[in-house]
Formats: C-alpha cells, sequence, structure tokens
C-alpha cells in the first residue's frame, strides 16, 4: 500500500514538472520568435524605409510574402516621422505581446 502511495506521488510531481517544464519551454520560444522578427526588421529597414513588405494575412505575418510568425491575434502598425511603431501578440497555449520601435533610416 505505501508503495503504491509512493509511486503515485512520483507520477504525480513528475506530471506537474513536466507539465511546467512544457509551459516555459513555449513561453520562450514564442519571446524567441517576437526578438528575431525585430532583429529580423531592423535589419529590413536599412532596404525597406517604410516596411511596406511587411503584412497580415489571417494570423500570419509575412515579410515579402515570406513567413515570419505564426498564431498572430493582435497586430498594429504606426509611423511617425522617425519611428515605425509594431505591437505583436502571439496566442498559443498563452498570449505573448511585445511592443517594437523601429527606427527609420535618416535618408538625405
Amino acid at each position: 500500500m505505501i508503495l503504491s502511495v509512493v509511486l503515485f506521488t512520483i507520477f504525480n510531481m513528475t506530471h506537474i514538472l513536466y507539465k511546467q517544464n512544457q509551459q516555459t519551454y513555449n513561453i520562450t520560444i514564442s519571446k524567441i520568435d517576437l526578438e528575431t522578427t525585430r532583429l529580423f526588421l531592423q535589419k529590413q529597414i536599412i532596404h525597406d524605409n517604410n516596411l511596406i513588405k511587411l503584412t497580415l494575412q489571417n494570423t500570419n505575418l509575412l515579410y515579402d510574402n515570406n513567413l515570419l510568425l505564426q498564431n498572430i491575434s493582435t497586430y498594429k502598425q504606426t509611423f511617425d516621422n522617425i519611428n515605425i511603431n509594431i505591437t505583436i501578440c502571439i496566442q498559443t497555449d498563452i498570449k505573448l505581446c511585445q511592443d517594437m520601435i523601429i527606427q527609420k533610416k535618416i535618408t538625405d
């Protein structure tokens, strides 16, 4: 009897740890996806000053018809004279958002 209680407790703890680890993994991957997208857009601003090739199609964010991000729940892009402000939220198991401020290339 005691052995079955111990085994059940160990199994239950292992299951809880696995679920927590999986959730942490998914959050980390989403953060990496958002950050790499921000870095990519900062690099592309040199060639595409207003990021006109950046589009949202259903729940996918595309740049020049190439997939950047999936599962987009919120997307907003605003411009001013100096910056492009982009808000992106990804909805998978949780909702994760990032505000990006990308400085436009200064033209002479």
